[in-house]
């Protein structure tokens, strides 16, 4: 015979056990995050290399490589801002196909993430890049000789 208690761990036995797999349809996001994350470790030291060269040339009143960078800042400044507004129509879809709202449980903890101030300060600091990038371009490399 089974006591009362034995039957209810049963039950949690059976969850406990469901396999995981990363290559599910449901775990697409972890997968992207998994495979981005091991590319960092072996790219991250050529990458670092690469810039580190671009940087120099760039001091080196390089035009071609000053662009570069300034095509980067550029890049930083736009792409986040484009890839919100692109994946927020899908965002709310997937909500509205899980019948939950903005305001549920499980987004409480993403407002002290995505704090705004530090998007606004990050932005101010690409944007000075850009600026200080875009104007050695146009009025050349003495525009900040007077001041």
């Amino acid at each position: 015979m089974t006591s009362p208690d034995q039957d209810k761990a049963q039950p949690q036995e059976k969850i406990n056990k469901q396999t995981f797999s990363l290559f599910a349809r449901h775990n697409r996001g972890l997968l992207l995050d998994v495979s981005v994350f091991v590319a960092n470790i072996f790219l991250m030291r050529s990458l670092t290399r690469y810039v580190m060269v671009l940087f120099d040339q760039a001091s080196n009143n390089d035009p071609v490589a000053s662009f570069m960078l300034l095509s980067g800042s550029i890049a930083m400044w736009v792409l986040p801002v484009a890839g919100s507004v692109l994946k927020r129509w899908h965002f709310h879809r997937r909500l509205a196909a899980e019948h939950k709202t903005l305001a549920s449980s499980q987004t409480t903890l993403i407002g002290c993430v995505f704090n705004p101030i530090l998007y606004f300060c990050l932005n101010l600091v690409v944007m000075a890049a850009i600026v200080a990038g875009v104007s050695t371009a146009v009025m050349g490399p003495h525009s900040s000789d007077d001041g």
